[in-house]
């Protein structure tokens, strides 16, 4: 019986709930976002285009005309050409555009904590001999001063594996 009264109050709260009141959510408005407010950081282009870029804007080409010729936007066109221009580039002195003008910049990236010093005497206290060999990876990071998983990391970069040496009895003399 308990179950039947459970299900009669479940299909009566189930009616209630179809006859409350609801109220609209307004329609989701999606908004296309216009090409010429996008902001694309991710595109880069190569040194040939770069490079094509220099000559039409060499031979008086106007930065939209070089935009609707090969497909590089305007704004970058002009940083190409200022770029070009601090590094040495100027067509009315010589019209040779050289690879220093138009290469990547260097980027800056996080600085490596751990240098080949640190990473060089970890992998020489495992060569050393048998016994540190099977030292722990925490014994290993602590001897050489840097955290287990980046003493992890560099022995499998350097593939380093973890194996246990297996001991066997000798013989018996029988």
């Amino acid at each position: 019986m308990p179950g039947q009264i459970s299900h009669v109050l479940a299909i009566r709260a189930k009616e209630r709930e179809s006859q409350r009141p609801r109220v609209q959510k307004p329609p989701r408005l999606i908004r296309p976002i216009p090409q010429e407010v996008a902001i694309d950081h991710g595109t880069r282009y190569s040194i040939v285009q770069r490079t094509q870029c220099l000559t039409l804007l060499s031979l008086g080409y106007t930065y939209k005309q070089v935009e609707e010729a090969i497909k590089i936007p305007h704004w970058t066109c002009r940083r190409i050409h200022e770029k070009a221009t601090q590094r040495g580039y100027c067509p009315a002195e010589d019209p040779r555009i050289l690879e220093h003008h138009v290469e990547d910049g260097v980027r800056s990236g996080r600085p490596k904590e751990i240098d080949k010093t640190v990473e060089k005497r970890l992998l020489d206290l495992i060569i050393e001999d048998r016994s540190s060999r099977e030292k722990s990876s925490e014994v290993l990071a602590y001897e050489t001063g840097i955290s287990t998983s980046s003493t992890l990391r560099i022995l499998h970069q350097n593939r380093f594996s973890s194996v246990k040496p297996t001991r066997k009895p000798g013989l018996n003399p029988e």
